[in-house]
């Protein structure tokens, strides 16, 4: 009368679906890993989401002369020029990463149409995240910084010396 169902396959479905659903009371979970966060920051910059990229920090983020060229330069490159490549650099990997919870400093290069490289190191840091009203505040990955919200700037030594 009852079909025998494999526990793992159950055991899978619960996580993805409690996974999706602490995303959506969220809100604000933009990736489930820390390098993940870094490709969604280029993505919000090169479609000139300021406001996305802003609300990556979790932060109260006052206005900035200096963030403001920035963002507009790169998200001009990335309309102009496209992206090729992005090449991150970390010390651990994401599952060490997702295992130990931290704070993680993680470079990236990323890689123009043109051969021209734009790099930053972003703070990346495991903390809670402010739910929907009437909801728990659910832990994920977000930006972190000291005094200003980092995009990534052309460098000008292509070779990287």
């Amino acid at each position: 009368m009852f079909k025998k169902t494999n526990p793992v396959a159950i055991s899978i479905a619960t996580s993805f679906s409690m996974l999706f659903s602490f995303s959506a009371l969220a809100g604000e979970v933009y990736s489930e890993t820390a390098t993940g966060m870094i490709e969604v920051a280029v993505q919000a910059i090169c479609d000139g989401d300021k406001e996305k990229h802003l609300s990556m920090h979790q932060r109260k983020i006052e206005p900035d002369p200096y963030y403001d060229e920035k963002f507009s330069a790169f998200h001009e490159a990335c309309k102009d020029k496209g992206i090729e490549n992005i090449e991150i650099q970390s010390d651990l990997d994401d599952a060490l990463m997702q295992e130990q919870k931290r704070r993680y400093h993680i470079n990236a290069d990323v890689i123009m149409g043109d051969g021209s490289i734009y790099t930053n190191t972003f703070r990346v840091i495991w903390a809670s995240v402010q739910a929907s009203e009437g909801h728990y505040p659910v832990g994920a990955w977000r930006f972190a910084g000291i005094s200003r919200v980092e995009v990534p700037i052309l460098r000008e030594d292509p070779l990287g010396n």
